[in-house]
């Protein structure tokens, strides 16, 4: 009998472990992204992100076009990496994306030379937050590439105006 009671109580002991972990899971409050205060950033008027995060490619396809992730994403990560410092005040525009490189680059500076945006998720948070037609303050890294295009990784941005 004392071996049963035994048993039993291991049982009992088992099961509140099991619950224990179960209910401490349910307490911990879960996000359906990962990134989900990032982005809440990034869709407000000004934002900020470091060089690493800067490099992740879009995810939107009206922005990626017929374009690679894969590509954009390494493109970003050179830029970022052997790019210089850059910045541009002023407005943007759509461009018609379509590169040799296959290198997603949805929106150019509207300046003499039109640096290319490379469309990465800070990109596609300030297009999507409905920022596009707006002066701009822009900092992040620039780095021409071997078939001429100046290629732009943006890591900060401040709307002037709306």
């Amino acid at each position: 009998m004392k071996a049963g009671l035994g048993v039993a109580t291991l049982c009992a002991v088992r099961l509140s472990a099991t619950l224990t972990i179960v209910l401490a899971a349910l307490a911990t409050p879960a996000r359906a992204c990962p990134y989900e205060e990032t982005l809440a950033v990034a869709r407000a008027d000004e934002a900020q992100v470091a060089d690493a995060a800067a490099a992740h490619a879009a995810h939107d396809a009206e922005l990626l076009g017929a374009n690679a992730a894969w590509t954009t994403g390494l493109m970003a990560r050179r830029v970022i990496s052997d790019g210089r410092d850059w910045s541009f005040t002023g407005q943007i525009a759509a461009t018609s994306n379509d590169l040799p490189s296959r290198v997603a680059a949805p929106y150019r500076t509207q300046a003499a030379e039109g640096a290319m945006l490379v469309g990465t998720e800070l990109l596609e948070n300030l297009i999507l937050g409905g920022h596009s037609g707006s002066t701009l303050k822009l900092a992040g890294r620039s780095l021409r590439g071997e078939d001429g295009v100046v290629y732009v990784v943006i890591t900060r941005y401040q709307v002037i105006n709306s």
